[in-house]
């Protein structure tokens, strides 16, 4: 045989190395003498396109084939090859061990899908393979080697483990989004709802199966449910409606309900995905608002503000009384803006003009912010006024409506313009200084003023440093000894200067160092006190960092270079003297340790005539850096001249000028890499062997028919056939219904000679008796004879089992998918560590993202940067403690809007506890988070403009008090004398007045009798309020007894009848609450029907506001609820809200007597004890007033 080494041909890379390395130096010696088996089993695995490898000898000396290079990895790959099997594998060994040893015994093992923990890539990762051991023996049958063939399959585990972690993803989606959510057939029966909607409706899924779902509706909302809902069905529209659903605990709750068709590939609908959000906080809200704007209206009036409306489509101007009464305009007058702006002064009217219409664009946001003087037509005095406001935009941002409040300011005004004017000298100064100024004021060192270079410094705006202690608007400063430097200054009154001062300040949520040149100087006063120090800075950052960057980057490169693995150098000028060189380069040159301050030419002469000299030069004229790979480098070493071959590469050296001022060298030596290289040459016969002791299914196949030419048994296994059945057959003719799949691939190969490899390759099969598609990972492998195409190598493993089970989940995690897909909230997930792994279509939509993008650009760059620290923290915090994550924060639109958004992340557990993963919702709460912010801004500033009210109504009170105190006194002492007078005239001048007279005189009488009624009743309306609140324990029953008492009098000369059916105790002030009773029973007295017997009925009971059939009752609060009810004229139930306001009545004095006050002390007396009268009248039927006092006080 002319070569010896004929088995080693072929094989790819690994035939190369393997045919290079030099075999002597290893225990198995040269090929040439190895045992002949060995060579066999060498040439098969040489030629065989799946991973196999040898272990020899009691070392388990390893060879292997390039298909197995993969498995190995790039670190272990590199010496690898000639190595025991116990040191590339160390980590696994007392696994592989014990297999080793059995297969030495003789017996083939085999293991599907084993686990082996490996160390890839600098760690240890778990690595899942389909592995077959076989003995190789020698002639005298004993066993010399082991043969394995592997196949990796981590990637289809860790699919099949994503699959599985994807269902129990999605099942966790449904089960904790917000929502209600379900799932309806084509014909609208339910057929799956979420946890949370058997958490909130108490139902099970036998009774909410099909239509069972209209049990928790209202019966009386019912009809127009059905309606909506079978019309979507019918259309095969997306439905949208608003209905309570009853909850648990028997309350019902408002809900939107969405649901969405999913049509398949032909536009049928196969399912409806539904959702019902809970909006009763919403409801709740817009109820807020009703009261916010009632509220709003009391604070305007009681601020004296005026009010304007203006329609810019009309033109049209209209104001409250007040500000028409500034304009000199009519109180029942609609007037032009053009008119109304002419009282304005002339040189403020182009000011007022243009903020009008920078206000009506719809770039300015809307805002009117202006003060102006005008002239009243009327009086001629001029005021100055202060007028806010906002328009509204429609949707194609054009305005339709501008509102606003105006307020008197003329003294404020005044005041103003006096103190501007001398602190605008002072202020100039500093502002305009080109450094950072800034006045501290007091111990606290309140900012007084602060020019933009302060404020450029400190990360801050005017507004949030002014009038603030400096330590209290930027905190960070209190522990780094700048409120120590202050109280030095301020206690010595000296100057004192600093340089490059560190200081650490947040901005933009982000702690900064910078640092300074300040000077403190101490300013005095009239009286030489210092209690302001004014602080002078110069910001040197840049200087500093720079500094500290030069002095970094050389130690950095220095530390680079000598920490290095591979050979580094740096060479500096033309003369390329060595000033670096760590130890892997010194001992490259083999020069000694003395090089440093050497030229590199006169080091290493010997690469006089390489062109290493010249590529150096040219990286140093050029600056462009030279690469070089595998190549050969003469080095004198011990007096030799030997050949290297290196990996190297020039890269020039800059300063921060950019000029170049030296080369770096980095090298690698590839020296063995280019030792390693040998021949082999397939054997059919060895071949034949390594077919028939595979582990796996495999047959070859000659010629155009296919006929086959060698099958082992795994293969017949595979197909339910014999060895004769497909022996020297055409294969087709045994397996007639695989042909139309595998013949064009048979086909292919003998036309192009390249391999094919399937993945889970779809096959029909008739085996165990029955028709079947079965899926199968193979390659077909072409075998070649003088590079001819002669046969078919077929290598088969069926995957028919994993595929139906991948396809199972894949169909339920689509179903899902669509689930979550379907949900308005955005929905994602994230593993146990927090990194997230899925977002539904809603994420996508909203940021304008696709899945790369958000991948790549990660979650929070949707999220506004004032959130981004805050929920950084939370979620770390969440992760490590294992709690629920929860947060308000603002996400960006795909137009650059941000919308603020409830997040809320659940930890979902294994059976042990183990958090597995984490889902989470995003709920858009935007209106209600500008709702709650606009209510708290307007509460702000009227609760200011308030608080300046509180002396007015002070001295109103005064004043009221000063009227009561009139009202008792002065006003009754001339009415009395009037009465008194009347009395004497008509005992002894009656009859002398004539009978004109006479009648004159009773009107008189008769009026003065009605005053003094009044002036009593105003009185006691104004005392209710103001008298000192002393609560005692009395029963309604004994009050009115109280009462009749008073009454009897009245009760003369008419039938009246007053019946108490049932008796409460109350907490009430006495005196207060007879004046109820008196008042309601008078009243009843007074209205009652002439011709008929007055009747009234006092019921009572004593219940908490949540049992009573009045929403303004506080629920958990225990009122005594009195029914008062007469059977008099009655009213008519428009009044039932006017009758109890002060002069107000619904009959004539002449018909009925009285003042119209009664009834407002009435209501008075009832608010003043906390409680709610009502009025509800029938017309000639009688009157009925409710009224609620808490039981007690």
């Amino acid at each position: 045989m002319d070569n010896p080494y004929y088995f080693l041909e072929g094989g790819g890379e690994m035939g190369l190395q393997i045919r290079n390395k030099d075999w002597t130096q290893t225990p198995l010696g040269s090929p040439d003498i190895w045992p002949q088996n060995l060579q066999s089993a060498v040439s098969i695995i040489l030629n065989n396109p799946f991973p196999m490898y040898i272990a020899w000898g009691k070392e388990y000396r390893q060879i292997f084939n390039d298909a197995y290079v993969p498995i190995l990895g790039h670190q272990k790959e590199i010496d690898a090859l000639g190595k025991s099997t116990s040191e590339t594998f160390s980590e696994v060994w007392h696994i592989t061990e014990p297999i080793f040893k059995a297969v030495e015994r003789g017996e083939s093992v085999g293991f599907s899908n084993f686990m082996f923990p490996l160390l890839r890539e600098g760690s240890i990762q778990n690595c899942y393979f389909d592995l077959a051991y076989s003995p190789i023996f020698l002639q005298d049958r004993s066993i010399g080697g082991i043969l394995i063939t592997i196949f990796e399959t981590t990637a289809k585990n860790l699919a099949d483990e994503e699959l599985n972690k994807s269902e129990k993803r999605f099942k966790a989606i449904a089960d904790n989004i917000p929502n209600l959510a379900w799932m309806a057939d084509e014909k609208g029966d339910l057929y799956w709802y979420n946890k949370q909607w058997y958490d909130y409706t108490g139902t099970t899924f036998e009774e909410m199966k099909g239509w069972g779902w209209k049990s928790v509706y209202r019966e009386d909302e019912l009809v127009n449910i059905l309606q909506e809902w079978n019309f979507s069905l019918e259309k095969g529209i997306p439905l949208e409606m608003s209905y309570a659903i009853k909850g648990a605990d028997g309350n019902y709750q408002e809900f939107l309900t969405r649901a969405l068709p999913v049509k398949n590939e032909e536009g049928e609908i196969t399912t409806w995905f539904g959702t019902n959000t809970n909006i009763t906080s919403q409801k709740a809200v817009e109820q807020a608002l009703d009261d916010s704007k009632k509220e709003l209206e009391f604070v305007i009036e009681a601020a004296a503000l005026g009010t304007f409306d203006y329609n810019p489509i009309t033109n049209k101007f209209s104001a409250n009384i007040r500000l028409k009464e500034w304009f000199g305009l009519s109180a029942d007058q609609e007037v032009d803006l053009n008119d109304a702006t002419k009282v304005i002064v002339e040189e403020h009217q182009e000011n007022v003009l243009n903020a009008i219409a920078k206000a009506l664009d719809f770039s300015s946001g809307g805002f009117y912010d202006i003060a102006y003087n005008i002239v009243n037509p009327i009086s001629k005095n001029e005021i100055t006024l202060h007028a806010k406001g906002k328009v509204l935009f429609d949707d194609n941002k054009m305005p339709f409506r501008f509102n606003g409040t105006v307020e008197d300011i003329t003294a404020q005004n005044t005041a103003r313009k006096q103190l501007e004017q001398s602190e605008n000298n002072l202020k100039s100064i500093i502002l305009q200084a080109p450094m950072a100024i800034a006045i501290l004021r007091g111990p606290e060192y309140v900012v007084e003023i602060a020019n933009e270079s302060a404020l450029d410094l400190w990360g801050k705006t005017s507004q949030d440093v002014t009038n603030i202690s400096v330590f209290e608007s930027i905190p960070e400063l209190s522990l780094q000894g700048v409120k120590e430097i202050l109280n030095n200054v301020r206690a010595s009154g000296k100057h004192l200067a600093t340089t490059e001062l560190p200081l650490k300040i947040m901005r933009s949520g982000t702690l900064e160092t910078v640092y300074m040149n300040f000077s403190y100087e101490p300013i005095y006063d009239d009286h030489s006190n210092s209690n302001k120090i004014m602080v002078l800075g110069y910001d040197v950052t840049p200087q500093v960092i720079a500094r500290k960057e030069i002095e970094k980057s050389e130690q950095s490169i220095r530390s680079l270079v000598e920490s290095a693995p591979f050979p580094i150098a740096v060479y500096t000028g033309s003369e390329m003297r060595i000033t670096l060189a760590n130890q892997s380069m010194v001992d490259a040159w083999g020069k000694g340790s003395n090089v440093i301050g050497q030229l590199y030419r006169n080091l290493l002469p010997e690469l006089e005539n390489q062109n290493i000299y010249e590529q150096i030069e040219t990286v140093y004229k050029t600056g462009i850096a030279f690469n070089a790979k595998n190549q050969p480098v003469g080095i004198l070493k011990d007096g030799f001249l030997k050949v290297h071959y290196f990996n190297y590469s020039f890269t020039p050296l800059r300063d921060s000028s950019g000029a170049i001022y030296g080369v770096m060298n980095t090298a690698a030596e590839v020296t063995e890499l280019n030792e390693v290289k040998e021949k082999i040459e397939e054997s059919e016969k060895r071949f034949r062997d390594a077919v028939h002791q595979a582990p796996v299914a495999m047959i070859i196949v000659r010629g155009p028919e296919n006929i086959v030419s060698m099958v082992n048994a795994p293969y017949l296994e595979l197909v339910d056939k014999s060895t004769s059945d497909l022996l020297s057959r055409p294969i087709f003719e045994v397996l007639p219904d695989a042909e139309e799949s595998i013949s064009p691939i048979f086909k292919e190969i003998y036309r192009t000679g390249e391999a094919f490899h399937g993945y889970e390759f779809p096959v029909t099969l008739t085996r165990f008796g029955k028709k079947e598609n079965c899926y199968f990972n193979f390659v077909y492998h072409p075998l070649l004879d003088f590079n001819t195409v002669t046969g078919v190598m077929v290598v088969a493993t069926d995957v028919t089992a994993n595929v139906t089970a991948k396809k199972l989940l894949e169909e339920n995690e689509q179903k899902f998918r669509l689930l979550a897909d379907s949900m308005p909230q955005f929905v994602w997930t994230a593993d146990e560590r927090g990194k997230f792994n899925y977002f539904n279509q809603a994420v996508f939509d909203f940021s304008g993202y696709n899945k790369e993008e958000i991948v790549e650009k990660g979650w929070l760059s949707i999220v506004h940067d004032d959130e981004k620290e805050d929920n950084t923290e939370r979620w770390m915090d969440a992760i490590a403690t294992e709690k629920d994550f929860i947060i308000e924060h603002r996400f960006r639109k795909s137009d650059g809007t941000y919308r603020w958004q409830l997040t809320r992340a659940l930890p979902q557990r294994d059976k042990e506890g183990k958090i597995t993963m984490w889902v989470g919702t995003s709920t858009d709460i935007q209106d209600q988070k500008m709702f709650t912010t606009e209510l708290e801004r307007e509460v702000l500033e009227r609760t200011k403009e308030l608080f300046q009210k509180n002396d007015d109504l002070e001295k109103m009170n005064k004043e009221l008090q000063s009227f009561a105190y009139i009202s008792s006194h002065d006003l009754q002492e001339p009415l009395r004398k009037i009465q008194t007078f009347a009395t004497q005239l008509r005992e002894r001048e009656y009859d002398n007045i004539s009978e004109g007279g006479k009648d004159k005189f009773i009107r008189m009488q008769s009026a003065a009798d009605r005053m003094q009624t009044l002036i009593q009743d105003l009185l006691a309306y104004s005392r209710t309020s103001i008298q000192e609140r002393i609560y005692e324990k009395a029963n309604i029953s004994t009050i009115v007894e109280e009462v009749k008492e008073n009454l009897e009098y009245d009760f003369e000369g008419r039938s009246t009848t007053i019946n108490i059916i049932n008796d409460c105790q109350i907490d009430v002030i006495p005196v207060q609450f007879r004046q109820v009773v008196f008042n309601l029973i008078t009243n009843s007295l007074k209205f009652s029907k002439p011709d008929c017997d007055a009747k009234i009925t006092i019921d009572s009971l004593v219940a908490f506001g949540s049992e009573l059939n009045n929403l303004n009752l506080k629920q958990d609060v225990e009122y005594c609820y009195i029914k008062f009810s007469d059977n008099g004229i009655g009213f008519e139930e428009e009044y039932s809200e006017k009758i109890f306001q002060v002069f107000q009545r619904l009959h004539g004095k002449e018909k009925f007597q009285g003042t119209g006050i009664g009834l407002a002390i009435v209501k008075r007396i009832v608010e003043n004890h906390r409680g709610i009268i009502t009025a509800h009248g029938i017309l000639n039927e009688g009157a009925t007033f409710k009224i609620f006092i808490p039981t007690s006080h």
